[in-house]
């Protein structure tokens, strides 16, 4: 009663349960409870990829949700890396305050505690290319902030960018690749990992262009079907040198076995963004998830290899 209350639900598995779940957490909190603020915490936003119509009449997801929380009177909805930011006006429409927690300051800093700075930074479809932009920025402006390289110097990244085609038996083909991919390593990012087969036929030609080391990683790892067996195919085939997965959703049980397969733990994340939040002070966040910051202990150098040395899941 009276208080902020903040409510974490990542929408997978039977997401009819989640949602319920969540309906119930919410009346208990602001009808029942009288809580002053209701906060929304969703790591993955279930439907954020459905925010357009394909045909007409059909139902999106997203709008369904945003339709449900701004019923609920919802203050604020915070989540990670949501697939199209612009939906932000739809939530605001509803007077719902929204957060998308952007993870390219959280990659770029995986990349500087790795100093590899002649390496291309890639997305597998046009989708991603503004996140590959960002991730660069942010890895020049540090570079130069830390004086790891005067005026840049020695420091060259590229990026490649894959022309994807769904083919009519759902699966993907990447008809070309935009880019200098040969001779460099690479890190290929994609904000959510279905099935995977984008970033194994991405990966694929890479290979056949003479990349050298190929680093793939996802926020969101639904880790659908068919999933498996593209990953098992990257890895046996020599497509992919290492996985790295975030952990917005529960991930399988499978993927804890396999070695080149780590993880990145978000947790530390959202709760400073929830901390930032309550104190109505997040637009400083992503100077502190820049990486090199005392205020985030898991943040300060060699801190996050540390984390991504250690193949297990944060709880």
């Amino acid at each position: 009663r009276g208080k902020d209350v903040y409510i974490i639900q990542s929408f997978f598995g039977n997401v009819a349960d989640r949602e319920k779940e969540l309906r119930f957490a919410l009346d208990s909190s602001g009808m029942g409870g009288a809580a002053r603020r209701l906060n929304v915490v969703m790591p993955y936003t279930f439907g954020s990829r459905s925010d357009k119509r394909t045909y007409p009449r059909e139902p999106l997801d997203l709008v369904d949700l945003i339709r449900t929380l701004a019923g609920y009177r919802v203050n604020t909805f915070i989540t990670v890396e949501i697939h199209n930011p612009s939906m932000e006006a739809v939530f605001n429409v509803k007077d719902i305050m929204f957060e998308n927690l952007e993870c390219s300051y959280l990659i770029a800093n995986i990349l500087l505690q790795r100093k590899d700075f002649t390496l291309s930074i890639d997305s597998p479809d046009s989708g991603g290319a503004a996140r590959v932009d960002d991730i660069t920025d942010v890895i020049y402006a540090k570079t130069r902030e830390l004086k790891l390289g005067a005026d840049n110097e020695g420091i060259l990244l590229d990026s490649a960018i894959g022309c994807k085609k769904r083919m009519g038996d759902g699966k993907v083909k990447i008809k070309k690749i935009i880019g200098d991919a040969a001779g460099l390593n690479h890190f290929v990012y994609d904000d959510i990992g279905d099935t995977f087969g984008t970033l194994t036929a991405f990966s694929e030609m890479l290979k056949k262009l003479v990349a050298k080391q190929t680093t793939l990683a996802t926020v969101h790892p639904i880790l659908g079907e068919g999933s498996k067996e593209n990953i098992e195919r990257m890895l046996s085939s020599g497509f992919v040198d290492e996985i790295l997965l975030g952990n917005t959703v529960p991930l399988k049980p499978w993927v804890l076995g396999i070695p080149q397969i780590k993880f990145i733990p978000l947790e530390p994340f959202v709760a400073e963004a929830i901390r930032r939040g309550n104190l109505q002070a997040l637009q400083p966040l992503e100077k502190a998830i820049g990486g090199i910051n005392d205020e985030l202990d898991w943040l300060k150098p060699k801190s996050i290899v540390a984390y991504l040395d250690q193949s297990v899941v944060g709880q």
